[in-house]
């Protein structure tokens, strides 16, 4: 089936209906992974309404395909859906940085977003050089704190992460988790997060808690020792450097088990 076009905006924007089979994904959307489950909701509603919102495409130079700018979950569910074609806006001039530009913004203003596709988005976002963290938070209306903090999710090891995504822990003890290292980080999954781990679970704790244990059992309080503890001031592995508020006189705890 061919793209027709239905109504032209400017000259290089167009609304057209075009065939599911000429559409293909790009390699730059943020959102690398798709529930199933919300995927076959979404086929059912697209089945009974069809599609509400258009999705962007973009052409494929020396071809009759078209690459998708966002809107991939649309494209995917009207699949399932058995759909022959789908509403979508086609921007006919736009540059591979233009087009990443679109999907990181449209992924940052979904409703249905994860939490970890938002950390991915969002460092996806300021790796590309297109922002700093004051721009970014003035475009999504949040904080620097907030971008940094959830960007700093995105060095969780893979087994946590969809412990978040799947709200078996918050988004809270993630954070506290992800101050640390992968060798803590697996430590405490294979200890205290992973199915099956009935003794000392950690899961529906709180973030207060979770943080003390970790500490607890996985840092050495500096203050205890008396060698020379001037380049752990600015060490990574303190968790001084770690946390955004420390009391006066603290010198941090060592989280290298190493060191």
């Amino acid at each position: 089936m061919e793209a027709t076009a239905i109504q032209t905006n400017t000259a290089n924007v167009q609304e057209a209906t075009i065939s599911l089979a000429l559409i293909q994904p790009s390699n730059y959307n943020p959102r690398k992974n798709f529930d199933e489950q919300s995927l076959t909701e979404l086929a059912d509603s697209i089945s009974r309404q069809g599609i509400l919102h258009a999705i962007g495409v973009r052409p494929i130079a020396g071809t009759d395909r078209y690459e998708i700018v966002y809107g991939e979950r649309r494209y995917r569910a009207s699949l399932i859906a058995g759909k022959e074609d789908i509403k979508a806006t086609v921007y006919t001039d736009l540059s591979d940085d233009e087009a990443e530009q679109n999907a990181i913004a449209e992924n940052l203003h979904r409703q249905d977003i994860t939490p970890m596709e938002e950390a991915e988005t969002l460092k996806a976002a300021i790796d590309s050089g297109r922002y700093d963290y004051a721009t970014l938070a003035t475009q999504i209306g949040k904080s620097e704190t907030y971008i940094r903090t959830r960007i700093k999710l995105t060095t969780l090891i893979p087994e946590i992460a969809r412990l978040i995504d799947t709200e078996e822990i918050t988004v809270a003890v993630a954070t506290e988790i992800c101050r640390y290292g992968v060798d803590i980080q697996t430590d405490v999954y294979n200890s205290h997060l992973k199915d099956g781990v009935t003794y000392n679970n950690w899961r529906g704790m709180n973030a207060s808690n979770v943080a003390r244990l970790i500490e607890k059992n996985y840092t050495t309080d500096l203050s205890r020792y008396r060698f020379d503890k001037s380049a752990c001031a600015s060490c990574p592995f303190n968790t001084i450097n770690l946390l955004l508020f420390c009391e006066d006189g603290c010198e941090g705890n060592c989280s290298n088990p190493s060191c």
